[in-house]
């Protein structure tokens, strides 16, 4: 019995002890997917109430693939301060340019028919917008129950951001095939892109789900915002911020053991 006693005061003796080693650094992995979100069109400069609206240029991207790493330094057992490095993009955009009379149609359909008699479609499609996201980002992270295998957070900061879109002129390609790209208007759109960089923010929450001492889980929401200049776009009328909401799985691997936390 006093062998019994004994061996439960050093187990307990040792618990305070191995509660002073934790992990001061980790690396997080994460993958999963994000959607632009915001007011989808505006009413142009001149136009009058009631009148078409024209689509903007950030709000209406599809689901789109993000991925990102990140280091984080442990402060405390409920405090972190992470650097990450993320990527986004998506290939689908889509704007229903349709009214109450007519079905719905994408703002980027093309139709080129044989005349201007008789309307026969000779070829038809959509051209493509396409979105890529590079930031980097670094913020504070706080774990609320850090003794316990699941372990919600939050998490805030601010950002570095490069927007890059790309407009695939796909109806001027159609006409340059069907050998009739003289009958392109001159002011019909061309290929263009926009590239523009700047500073945001971004707040989110998630859960981890600690796998041992050195691996969790973790599944979290984010929110990004950057608020754009529109003098870096190449055509001032396609300005808008950008606004996306992400959904991500990952993994976090912890090394550098430390006695101070």
């Amino acid at each position: 019995m006093r062998f019994i006693h004994l061996l439960f005061l050093i187990a307990m003796s040792c618990v305070p002890l191995l509660g002073q080693f934790e992990q001061k650094l980790s690396l997080n992995l994460s993958a999963g997917a994000f959607n632009t979100v915001g007011p989808s069109d505006y009413l142009p400069e001149g136009v009058s109430q009631g009148g078409k609206h024209d689509p903007t240029l950030m709000s209406n991207f599809g689901l789109g693939i993000s991925f990102s790493a990140s280091l984080q330094y442990n402060l405390s057992r409920h405090l972190s301060l992470e650097v990450a490095f993320g990527y986004m993009s998506s290939s689908f955009w889509f704007y229903d340019y349709s009214d109450e009379q007519s079905e719905p149609f994408s703002y980027l359909y093309y139709e080129i028919y044989t005349d201007t008699v008789n309307y026969i479609t000779q070829q038809k499609g959509d051209n493509e917008l396409y979105l890529t996201t590079y930031y980097l980002s670094v913020g504070p992270k706080y774990y609320f129950r850090p003794e316990s295998k699941f372990n919600p957070y939050l998490f805030a900061g601010f950002n570095f951001t490069t927007i890059d879109v790309h407009f695939m002129n796909l109806e001027y390609e159609a006409y340059k095939e069907l050998g009739r790209v003289d009958e392109y208007g001159p002011f019909a759109p061309h290929p263009w892109h926009d590239y523009t960089e700047d500073f945001g923010f971004y707040a989110g929450a998630g859960v981890e789900y600690v796998l041992g001492e050195n691996l969790g889980i973790f599944l979290q929401g984010r929110y990004h915002s950057v608020m754009l200049d529109e003098t870096k776009f190449a055509r001032e009328r396609d300005h808008s911020n950008y606004h996306s909401l992400e959904l991500h799985l990952g993994a976090r691997l912890s090394f550098l053991k430390s006695k101070e936390l």
